[in-house]
């Protein structure tokens, strides 16, 4: 958006010249205005409009104008208006891609065509955010991005244009009036901009997965890059301050290091994490370089397993999953699995997992199937028959229920006590069952369990979830409760192996609504 709105400004002074009269001012700003409205005033938008802003009134008032500083301003601005607009994405970028051009596009030989040196530019510092927080790289970008930028130049005048009409002759007549001179053309630029992406984007092949680097070599390679391309640096390089030249790149090393020690998120090193995939269910189980998951959430309304878990797992440095467990088919527990397994490398499936299976990673890392003593075959698994898994983990001990309910609870804990073995449903930990569902979780499970710490997994829902009854019932218990809805992803951080194995914290991880 803010490099739409540049684009409208350069066509209005390249048939309008400079707004310094009042009535060009004027129109120059609801201009302004009505495409900041549209875009609900997104801060790239913003930006852009301050920069626009101070470059009309340098000139006006016979200034000097200059980009970095006109962008710094903005910035201060906005973050003054919100501090918390830093972290958003839109704010991150379009301060990026200006920085970049004003510094790196400045470096291309005067031979490069503006639009392409300013693209280059712009993808060659975007590498780096790209992978960090899309998880993906497109070595093709800068092709695809000139015909798209230069059709963008083209549609948007003329949605403008026609929006405008539209709005003027609505107001003037009641009824708004559309001009196929431009309407027509923009819907026709549009669609062809949306075809030559699809093209030259090679149907989404164009670009490939990453997992995301650490957050000190992203802030590095950005800084090293920029500082490279500077003025002062080919200052040093050309007096030969090699020393110099060395102290400032060993002051970004150690300014990038602090940048990772203050954005360190701990529950990224957690070994167990419960997932937060709104209404379901999904755990995390994470030993060196292998990675298992309990259930996957599942959603009707979008792809949980390639928009949440395949970017959750490159986020955490998982390049494929070893194990799948499904407790049962329920949508809310296995559809993200099956969704993940289409995009992403799931070297083993498991569903209606059966009493005495064991899956090990090491031998003080494994999972024991407790719960059911069989799975009817080629019937769909219900929450009466769902599987219950024991985390083993270095001693630590995790119980993740399913959606058995009380029928299901009894049965299980009559069957350990028979074989005189009721100590194998101890855990420190419970993923509490079906979501917090009044009808599971009874106070005999709890006694036998007895847990520390109790995860619900839940969002919102219409069925009551988490019941109060249930709530009740683990204070009652003494047991410390999180729950995905209120606190997040859940972490569990382990440390000490065997005996000497405990629990050293819970960690919480809420994402921004916005």
């Amino acid at each position: 958006s803010g490099l739409h709105i540049g684009l409208l400004y350069s066509l209005y002074e390249k048939f309008f010249g400079t707004p310094v009269k009042p009535l060009s001012l004027l129109a120059a700003g609801l201009l302004m205005y009505t495409y900041g409205v549209l875009s609900l005033w997104r801060p790239s938008v913003i930006r852009a409009e301050i920069m626009i802003a101070m470059k009309v009134l340098a000139r006006a008032k016979e200034l000097r104008y200059d980009s970095l500083t006109a962008m710094s301003a903005a910035a201060v601005i906005l973050i003054i208006n919100n501090p918390y607009v830093i972290y958003g994405t839109g704010f991150q970028m379009s301060f990026l891609a200006i920085t970049s051009i004003n510094i790196l596009s400045k470096m291309l030989p005067e031979k490069v065509p503006e639009a392409l040196a300013q693209t280059l530019a712009i993808n060659l510092s975007l590498v780096f955010y790209q992978a960090y927080v899309f998880n993906y790289i497109s070595p093709l970008a800068v092709l695809i991005n000139l015909p798209i930028l230069y059709l963008a130049g083209i549609s948007i005048p003329l949605a403008m244009i026609t929006f405008m009409v539209y709005g003027v002759s609505y107001a003037a007549l009641g009824a708004g009036l559309m001009l196929p001179l431009t309407m027509i053309p923009a819907v026709s630029v549009t669609e062809t901009m949306t075809r030559v992406n699809a093209v030259l984007t090679l149907g989404g092949r164009s670009s490939f997965d990453v997992i995301s680097p650490p957050v000190w070599l992203m802030v590095l390679g950005l800084t090293v890059l920029f500082f490279g391309c500077s003025e002062y640096a080919g200052i040093l390089r050309l007096r030969g301050l090699k020393k110099k030249l060395a102290g400032i790149l060993a002051a970004l090393l150690l300014a990038s290091l602090f940048a990772g020690v203050l954005l360190y998120e701990p529950i990224s090193h957690d070994e167990i994490v419960f997932v937060d995939v709104g209404q379901g269910a999904c755990t995390h189980i994470r030993a060196g370089r292998t990675d298992l998951m309990i259930d996957g959430g599942g959603s009707r309304e979008r792809n949980l397993g390639e928009k949440t878990l395949k970017v959750y797992l490159l986020k955490n440095g998982a390049r494929d999953l070893d194990l799948a467990l499904a407790t049962h088919e329920d949508m809310d527990h296995i559809k993200g699995l099956e969704e993940l397994e289409e995009c992403f490398k799931v070297k083993e499936f498991v569903v209606g997992s059966e009493t005495g299976a064991k899956y090990t990673v090491s031998d003080d890392v494994y999972v024991e199937t407790l719960w059911p003593p069989e799975v009817k075959e080629g019937e769909k698994q219900e929450n009466s028959e769902s599987s219950v898994f024991m985390i083993h983990y270095d001693g630590v001990r995790v119980l993740v229920m399913g959606d058995l309910e009380f029928a299901g609870e009894e049965a299980m804990l009559r069957y350990y006590r028979s074989i005189g073995r009721e100590d194998m449903v101890k855990a420190d930990v419970l993923n509490v069952g079906h979501h917090g569902s009044k009808t599971s979780t009874s106070d005999e499970l709890l006694e036998a369990v007895s847990p520390r710490i109790a995860v619900i997994q839940v969002g919102r829902n219409n069925y009551g979830h988490p019941s109060d009854k249930v709530l009740e019932r683990l204070e009652k218990h003494g047991v410390m409760v999180f729950r995905n809805d209120r606190d997040g992803a859940v972490g569990i951080d382990i440390s000490g192996r065997g005996s000497t194995a405990r629990i050293k914290a819970v960690h919480v991880m809420k994402e921004s609504e916005g």
